[in-house]
């Protein structure tokens, strides 16, 4: 499925497209990113970064930069410490 489709998918359903969380920072911001209604390409732009990089941030690919971690220690109240440890 390339992009597109997943995108023309999540508006005719209205669903998120799923992604598995592989780490504890990224199980923790796809929780606030379900309970504050944001969807992921939103944080993205927020924090100026890529909606892939913020994909693979939430599937565990890529942690993030100290200076991502930081900030979204400051918008989700993430703790850097969570994307560090299992």
């Amino acid at each position: 499925m390339n992009y597109t489709s997943s995108i023309m998918r999540k508006n005719i359903t209205g669903q998120k497209p799923r992604v598995k969380p592989g780490s504890r920072g990224g199980r923790f911001l796809l929780k606030w990113l379900d309970k504050q209604n944001i969807s992921h390409s939103e944080l993205a732009r927020t924090l100026c970064i890529s909606r892939s990089y913020m994909h693979r941030l939430i599937s565990g690919e890529r942690p993030p930069t100290y200076k991502i971690a930081m900030q979204l220690e400051n918008i989700a109240e993430i703790p850097y410490e969570s994307w560090t440890k299992p």
